[in-house]
C-alpha cells in the first residue's frame, strides 16, 4: 500500500484505481469461506479476496478526507447452482431430497446474510458461442425461477423454507422493466442478460483454453516430474504468451499431480472433438474465477461489485480456495482493465506431491514473480488475438493427433 501512496503522490495520477487488502482489514460482508452438503455434493460460497475487504488507493482518496463508497456483495452462482435453484423452485424430480435441503441452506445463508446472487455467469457462458436467440428461450425458463426467489417474502422463507411471494419487491421489478405479467418479466431479465460476449471475457476465456490444451500436452505426452512439467508450462506462458496467468497455473498444478483428470479430459483413443469441446467448457468454468477482479473495477454507477464464487465444482472449489487475490490494478488510461495481482496457497499439494516438491515449485514461482513484477510498468509486447487464435489452431492439432495415436 505504501508503494503504491508513493506512486500517486509523485505522478499525480488522478485516473488510475488500486485496490488492496490487508489482513487487519475484515471483510464486512463474508468474513469466512461458506459451504453446506456433504462430499457427495457440496455447495461453497467462496472469496477470492481471503475474508478482508477492499482498500481504495487513487488520487482522490489519498487527497480527500473521506470517500463514500458503496459495495455491492454478490455471489456470482456458476450455471450447476443456477440448475440446482431452478429445479429447487419448479420441484423437478431430479434434485433427490438430501441436495434439496442443500439447496435450501444456501438459500438461507444468501437471506440471512442479505448477500445478493445474480446468474449472469450462466447467461454470459451460454451464449459465449454466438446463439443469442437458442440461449434466449431457455434463460427465460431459469429467469422465472431466480426471480421468484429474489422477490420472494423472506421472513416467510427463513421460517418456512418456503417461497412466498413479497408483493412490495414484485413491484419494485415491475416498475423497473416496466411489465406486469411475471412471464413477461421474467422474459424481459433474461433478455438484459442476455447479449454478446464481452470481447474481454472472451480473450481470457481463450487465453484459458490454450493453456489448458498446452498442460495437457505436457502432462500426456512428457516423462517429466511435476516441477519440470510447471517449469515447461511458466516457460510457454512467459515466452509464447508474455502473461502469467495465475488461476491456470494452480489447476496445472493439481492436474499434474494426478487430480482432475477429467476436468481437462485428454486421453488417447478419445473422441478429438468432443475432448476439444470439453476442454472450452473447463476453460469458461474457470473464467468464473477472473470475475471478482473484473467487477471490482468495473464502471457502474450505482455501487462497487464485490464479487463472490459460489460453485458446486470440485476443481474450481479446490483452485478458488488455494488462490487470494491480493491487488487489483485499473491503470489508465484503461482503469476498467484489472491487473490482478494473485497468491497461491499450494500446501494444499503436499498430501500428493511432498513438501520438499512443493517447495521447490514455491521457488521457481516467486522468482518468476518477482521478475514480472518489477516490469509491471514496462510496455511490452503480448501475444496477439489473431497470434492467439493461430495458437490455438496448433495446439488442437496436436491433441487430436495425440487422441488419435494407438
Amino acid at each position: 500500500m505504501a508503494e503504491w501512496t508513493l506512486y500517486f503522490q509523485s505522478t499525480g495520477d488522478r485516473d488510475s484505481r488500486v485496490w488492496v487488502f490487508m489482513d487487519d482489514v475484515p471483510s464486512k460482508f463474508l468474513p469466512r469461506p461458506f459451504s453446506c452438503g456433504d462430499d457427495n455434493f457440496r455447495i461453497r460460497i467462496i472469496d477470492l479476496f481471503g475474508g478482508r475487504h477492499p482498500l481504495l488507493v487513487s488520487y482522490e482518496a489519498l487527497t480527500k478526507e473521506e470517500i463514500q463508497i458503496p459495495f455491492r456483495p454478490t455471489a456470482i452462482l456458476d450455471s450447476n447452482v443456477v440448475s440446482y435453484l431452478h429445479q429447487y423452485v419448479t420441484g423437478h424430480p431430479g434434485l433427490s431430497g438430501q441436495r434439496r435441503r442443500t439447496v435450501r441452506e444456501l438459500l438461507r445463508f444468501f437471506v440471512g446474510n442479505r448477500l445478493d446472487y445474480n446468474p449472469f455467469f450462466y447467461y454470459m457462458e451460454s451464449a459465449s458461442g454466438g446463439k443469442h436467440s437458442s440461449v434466449l428461450s431457455h434463460a427465460e425458463s431459469l429467469s422465472e425461477s431466480i426471480l421468484r426467489l429474489h422477490t420472494m417474502d423472506e421472513a416467510h422463507f427463513l421460517t418456512s423454507g418456503k417461497i412466498r411471494t413479497d408483493p412490495r419487491i414484485l413491484d419494485n421489478y415491475r416498475r423497473e422493466y416496466g411489465v406486469d405479467d411475471f412471464r413477461e418479466l421474467a422474459a424481459a431479465y433474461a433478455r438484459s442478460m442476455v447479449g454478446p460476449t464481452d470481447f474481454r471475457m472472451e480473450w481470457i476465456s481463450k487465453l484459458t483454453y490454450a493453456a489448458l490444451l498446452k498442460t495437457a500436452l505436457i502432462h500426456k505426452t512428457t516423462k517429466q516430474d511435476v516441477p519440470a512439467k510447471y517449469e515447461e508450462l511458466r516457460t510457454f506462458m512467459e515466452e509464447t504468451l508474455n502473461i502469467a496467468l495465475g488461476v491456470e497455473r494452480m489447476l496445472a498444478l493439481a492436474y499434474f499431480a494426478g487430480r482432475f483428470d477429467d476436468f481437462v479430459p485428454i486421453q488417447r483413443g478419445a473422441v478429438p472433438g468432443r475432448a476439444l469441446s470439453r476442454v472450452r467448457s473447463a476453460a469458461w468454468d474457470l473464467l468464473l474465477l477472473q470475475l471478482p477482479a473484473f467487477m471490482l473495477v468495473a464502471d457502474t454507477s450505482d455501487a462497487v461489485y464485490l464479487a463472490f464464487i459460489c460453485t458446486s465444482d470440485k476443481a474450481l472449489g479446490l483452485v478458488a480456495g488455494a488462490c487470494r487475490i491480493e491487488g487489483v490494478i485499473g491503470l489508465a488510461p484503461k482503469v476498467n482493465v484489472p491487473l490482478p495481482i494473485m497468491s497461491t496457497d499450494l500446501s494444499i499439494l503436499e498430501g500428493d506431491l511432498g513438501s520438499s516438491v512443493v517447495n521447490r515449485i514455491r521457488e521457481i514461482d516467486t522468482s518468476w514473480q518477482k521478475c514480472r513484477a518489477s516490469r509491471l510498468f514496462t510496455i511490452e509486447n503480448r501475444i496477439s488475438f489473431e497470434g492467439l487464435e493461430d495458437l490455438i489452431r496448433e495446439l488442437e492439432e496436436e491433441v487430436m493427433d495425440f487422441c488419435s495415436s494407438p
